[in-house]
């Protein structure tokens, strides 16, 4: 995991800052919200904490390769037992929860050493990551995200959802935008 390297010191620093923005917004949310959307941003804090750590210069990455694939690979199955468990307690799938249980294998993969991988899945990763991204911008998951707001009386649930998204769609489309431009990087 040495590819923070091949990135100017100005662009590295950005990335930091960003993903570490990124991590405040979501730990505000775990701070707020309960159940499913309290475990929901928890994964979101991981991942933006390790990204932020996988832009810094590699003479400060204090944590091994086999330690990060470890937390990542359990963080990982983590997503998908609690996409499984919230299925049969609610009786609807979640896939944002599916897509979290994706972005958390591909952080297993950013954790690998360069060697094992592929330039090819590297480049179908960030093209798949830069769609989420997209598909964030746009408000398309929106519908699928319980911000934990209850309608009022004359609201709708949308405008529940909506009431939240702005900041929480920029910082899932700049989480994006930050596994994107390592894998694109490595």
């Amino acid at each position: 995991m040495t590819h923070s390297a091949l990135l100017p010191d100005w662009l590295r620093m950005g990335w930091i800052i960003a993903s570490c923005a990124v991590a405040a917004v979501h730990l505000r949310h775990v701070w707020t919200m309960t159940g499913q959307r309290r475990y929901w941003h928890v994964g979101h804090v991981l991942m933006s904490v390790g990204m932020a750590y996988m832009y810094l210069p590699h003479s400060a990455h204090i944590v091994s390769t086999e330690t990060g694939t470890a937390l990542y690979a359990a963080a990982t199955i983590a997503a998908v037992v609690a996409a499984a468990v919230f299925r049969a307690r609610h009786g609807v799938l979640n896939p944002l929860w599916i897509v979290v249980a994706i972005e958390m294998a591909v952080m297993v993969y950013m954790f690998l050493p360069m060697h094992t991988q592929s330039p090819m899945l590297s480049y179908l990763l960030a093209v798949y990551l830069a769609g989420v991204g997209t598909v964030w911008a746009l408000g398309k998951w929106d519908r699928h995200y319980l911000s934990g707001h209850h309608p009022t009386m004359g609201q709708t649930a949308s405008l529940a959802v909506r009431a939240t998204a702005p900041a929480l769609r920029g910082s899932l489309v700049t989480m994006s935008g930050a596994m994107t431009y390592m894998l694109l990087a490595m």
